[in-house]
């Protein structure tokens, strides 16, 4: 057995075991910080467990009403 490297755990999304390769997985709470998330995860097929990180890419604006705007 083989650990994934970065770039092909990266490649699969997230969505495979680093370790076993299995895409039996659990994401716990998601914690977030300025900019940044991180993620533990556990497999449920070998035990492994490792945390995924994330960093702020873009943003949507949704709606808002520009009359309750107010500059600071």
């Amino acid at each position: 057995m083989s650990i994934m490297i970065q770039e092909e755990y990266l490649k699969h999304g997230g969505c495979r075991c680093p370790v076993c390769g299995s895409d039996n997985i659990n994401g716990f709470a998601v914690d977030i910080f300025s900019g940044a998330a991180e993620q533990e995860c556990v497999c449920v097929n070998c035990g492994a467990d490792w945390t995924d990180h994330y960093t702020l890419s873009a943003y949507s604006l949704g709606s808002y009403d520009p009359d309750q705007v107010t500059t600071s």
